[in-house]
């Protein structure tokens, strides 16, 4: 997983907008032998940061830490979690990161989906120049968003062929307030990246179209990628109850299943399958029974496959080994 949002502290300079670097699409894991990710990331997530080493010669996670945040260090905020204590926050990243060793290095900072808006944009005509790409991207989006289109913050890369754009936009001011708690911390944030976004191909051995179902108490995001390329992602609220509400998972699915259908391989069907990061046991076995044809498999439950303690924290897991895999 690479620099989509670069950080204003990258190596390349002040770059909160523009292409990615990285240019066209290319298959997940490939990136690694161009450019490697730095040695450290850290997600932020609503009620814990969790840092992680790789291997000095690979995407495999040697290394990692949990820290609790407390309630109130960050808060909902017109649809955005916002940071309301950046000491406290510095304080857990700089505590998460010194346990693996990630203190003053480099590092992919990882935030929560309400942070950047994930779209894959299609047109008949690209411009070749930066700006203008990004005037037109501004034009597409401006209406949708919860911002004044002149605090965006955006980064894009083509995304299969000469007509699509992988694109995120994020408001600058919210960006930044992690990044000084990054910075503060004394850690140099290299690429910033939604975490759904990273632990999309952060699935267990790349599954071809997998519906990843990730939440937490304020956000739930559903998506899938199909030929590599990002097909559907959709990041929807909590419920009252502080957890993802199920008609908004069974729509996501619903469109998952007819996707699935319209590829049918000779008289076979492709059989949806599930991969749940962050949800209750409750709503994994509600999908269960209503989605018979469907195989769902909670992340945290996969044996094996995260090292404890991310077993129990599998959305930021999933996050941290998509973004050690550089695939994007």
């Amino acid at each position: 997983m690479a620099t989509m949002i670069p950080s204003a502290a990258s190596r390349a300079g002040a770059r909160l907008d523009g292409a990615s670097p990285r240019g066209s699409s290319r298959r997940p894991g490939r990136r690694w032998w161009d450019s490697p990710p730095p040695l450290h990331a850290v997600a932020v997530g609503v009620g814990q940061v969790v840092a992680a080493q790789r291997a000095a010669q690979g995407p495999q996670i040697v290394a990692n830490r949990v820290e609790p945040l407390a309630p109130g260090v960050l808060a909902m905020e017109e649809g955005q979690l916002r940071v309301r204590d950046g000491e406290r926050l510095s304080m857990a990243l700089r505590s998460a990161l010194s346990g693996v060793g990630g203190e003053g290095e480099e590092i992919i900072l990882l935030l929560p989906e309400s942070t950047a808006r994930v779209t894959r944009l299609e047109f008949e005509h690209l411009p070749r120049a930066g700006e203008q790409v990004r005037e037109l991207l501004l034009f597409r989006l401006r209406k949708s968003l919860p911002y004044d289109a002149a605090e965006a913050a955006l980064s894009w890369q083509k995304h299969g062929d000469e007509h699509h754009l992988l694109t995120l936009v994020g408001n600058r001011h919210v960006l930044n307030e992690y990044e000084d708690a990054a910075e503060a911390a004394g850690a140099r944030a290299v690429s910033v990246l939604p975490a759904a976004l990273a632990a999309l191909v952060g699935l267990p051995s790349q599954q071809q179209g997998t519906l990843l179902l990730q939440g937490d108490t304020v956000q739930c995001t559903a998506a899938f990628l199909w030929d590599d390329r990002l097909q559907f992602y959709r990041t929807t609220p909590a419920g009252p109850s502080g957890q993802a509400e199920f008609d908004d998972l069974y729509q996501a699915l619903a469109y998952y299943r007819d996707f699935l259908a319209s590829r049918e391989e000779g008289e076979e069907l492709i059989r949806p399958r599930i991969i749940a990061a962050g949800l209750t046991e409750d709503l994994i076995e509600r999908l269960r029974s209503e989605a018979e044809d469907s195989e769902v498999l909670d992340a945290g439950k996969l044996r094996g496959w995260l090292p404890a303690p991310l077993d129990t924290h599998a959305a930021e897991g999933l996050a941290l080994t998509g973004a050690f895999l550089n695939a994007f």
